[in-house]
Parts: structure tokens; sequence; C-alpha cells
């Protein structure tokens, strides 16, 4: 069986993205329900501009999805192979 380059692109660049504690953090509170960046930023005590920073790369990447209310902006995780990672990852964090 082989996998092609751009797959094997694409996997390693979803893992660098949630290599970092944070992102995992808002993943793990995003697939636990859909978040505004203001929720997120006092569940986890994290500056809004951090959040905001982290939500744009894991956005950009494709493992979150935005959606525009009014003002403000609702993120979910995306119904992706970035998803199927993401979920094994918390659901590693969680049996720990």
């Amino acid at each position: 069986m082989s996998i092609e380059r751009e797959k094997i692109d694409q996997i390693a660049g979803i893992l660098r993205v949630l290599g970092h504690p944070d992102r995992l953090r808002i993943l793990a509170c995003l697939m636990k329900d859909s978040c505004f960046v203001k929720d997120l930023c006092s569940r986890l005590d994290l500056p809004q501009s951090t959040v905001s920073q982290h939500l744009r790369v894991m956005t950009d990447r494709g493992i979150l999805i935005s959606v525009r209310d009014g003002v403000k902006v609702c993120y979910h995780p995306a119904d992706s192979f970035a998803k199927t990672i993401a979920e094994l990852i918390v659901a590693i964090c969680e049996t720990e």
C-alpha cells in the first residue's frame, strides 16, 4: 500500500499544527462544544490575541471551521481527516 506524497504532507502539516499545547487545549474544548472566541478565552484563561492567532492557524489548515454570527465568530471542528486525528488525540489525553 502506497500513500501519496501529497497526503503525507497534509498529515504532517496537521500534526505540526496540533503539536502546540494551547492548540490541543482549544481543540479539546471545541470537540465538546462549538464556541465563540470570548468563551474559549474564559475557559482556557488565555488572551484573546493568542486564542485568535491559534484559531486562524487551525482554520487555515482545515482543522476548524468558522461561522460568523453578526460580529462574533463561532468555531467548531471541521468534518475531515483532521477531525479524526483530533478525536484520537483528545481521547488519549482524557484517558491519562
